[in-house]
């Protein structure tokens, strides 16, 4: 019995070992494997980053601003008897926008104004009769008092007539009407935007640290999204007294002429305020900049380093029609040519740098870049460092054909 058991428990253990070593063996093969395994590389664009010579300037994010904009409302209560403007039309200071009826209120300024009538000939009379010593100073005085009781009145309704005409307070352009014809209004209610045109402003704010490079009469260059590639020029005509104590910033402001009506206010500005000097910088696309909360990078391009091929993948060389054996499929293309180079296969790696102003589509890189080294301007997405990718510079972002780098 004692010997049956050894004999198990060596097969056994025989058996488990057998188990473990194979599944060792299996493991070191699959590594094996993986190691000499090599990714198809990806297909990137890249360009060299170039050294260029920028004036000196500061930039900023601004909002363009109509030097008077406002909501124009009701004064007072009323319903809307007649609209006399359009959405979108411009105007100018005092025209009519719309008028609230004003029945009751006519009827009041005309029984006010038979109260005046009435008033005047009891004070004249009282006047007399004072004179001839008919009539006693309290009743002149009574009669004095009813003559400005009822002119008041008269005033009065008069003023809230006049409130019941909505004007325009200034020439502009007005927007989109918000009120119709019979609609009841309450005192605040809005009726319509109105905006100037020209000039327009641009407010934006500048670090504490610039306020010695900063001073009204300062030429500055506004872009828009609206109109890309278009710069728009003006002055800083405001600085605030004081740095905001919250963000440490300066609130500048400028002005543009507009004398197209092109800008709008309420647009997003990017801000350009030219200084003087030039400034020695390292230039990529904007493209090439990859933001993430630890910092901006970029992918550069190197050579890759050679590296043994898998044997399991031999390349394939093109035959010639003798070279062929009968029977054999021709492997060419069709059209008889043979299949173009690829070209060669480089690596990247992620570098993070410092960036500073932006100017179109390019930005400075302060710090981490050198001038001519490749970097990645699309296709970043499927990157990771140390990746292998081809270089196809034909196609640009927008689609157009591009220029290699």
């Amino acid at each position: 019995m004692v010997k049956r058991m050894i004999i198990m428990l060596l097969g056994l253990g025989v058996v488990l070992g057998a188990l473990v070593g194979f599944k060792a063996f299996e493991d070191r093969l699959l590594k094996r494997t993986l190691d000499q395994y090599l990714a198809a590389p990806l297909t990137i664009s890249a360009t060299k980053a170039q050294a260029q010579t920028w004036g000196a300037s500061l930039s900023a994010v601004g909002t363009l601003k109509a030097v008077y904009g406002v909501d124009v409302a009701a004064e007072v209560s009323g319903l809307v008897d007649s609209i006399t403007f359009e959405s979108g039309q411009r105007v100018k200071a005092g025209d009519l926008l719309i008028k609230l009826d004003d029945d009751v209120d006519q009827n009041n300024l005309k029984r006010y104004q038979a109260q005046i009538a009435l008033a005047q000939a009891t004070n004249r009379r009282n006047e007399e009769l004072l004179e001839r010593k008919l009539a006693s100073q309290s009743a002149a005085d009574q009669s004095i008092a009813a003559l400005r009781e009822a002119k008041a009145w008269a005033a009065s309704t008069e003023g809230l007539i006049e409130q019941k005409e909505i004007r325009a307070p200034f020439s502009g352009r007005l927007g989109i009407r918000q009120v119709d014809l019979g609609q009841y209004l309450s005192p605040g209610a809005v009726i319509v935007n109105l905006q100037t045109e020209a000039p327009v402003l641009v407010d934006f704010s500048l670090p504490e640290r610039d306020l010695p490079k900063v001073a009204p009469g300062q030429p500055i260059d506004v872009s828009v999204d609206a109109y890309p590639g278009e710069r728009f020029t003006g002055r800083v005509t405001a600085m605030a007294a004081r740095i905001d104590p919250q963000t440490r910033t300066l609130s500048v402001q400028g002005t543009l002429p507009n004398d197209d009506r092109r800008l709008y206010a309420g647009m997003f500005a990017n801000v350009v305020l030219e200084l003087p000097g030039q400034a020695h910088v390292i230039a990529v696309p904007q493209t090439a900049i990859a933001p993430a909360l630890y910092g901006d990078s970029v992918f550069v391009v190197q050579p890759q380093q050679s590296q043994s091929q898998p044997q399991s993948q031999p390349q394939s060389q093109p035959q010639s029609q003798s070279e062929r054996t009968p029977g054999q499929p021709d492997r060419r293309p069709a059209g008889g040519k043979p299949a173009a180079d690829p070209g060669p296969v480089f690596i990247v790696k992620r570098r993070y740098v410092k960036v500073g102003e932006q100017r179109g589509g390019q930005v400075a890189v302060t710090s981490g870049l050198e001038a001519g080294e490749r970097v990645v301007t699309s296709g970043q997405l499927k990157l990771k460092d140390g990746a292998r990718v081809r270089i196809d510079n034909r196609v640009s972002l927008d689609g157009a054909p591009g220029a290699g780098g």
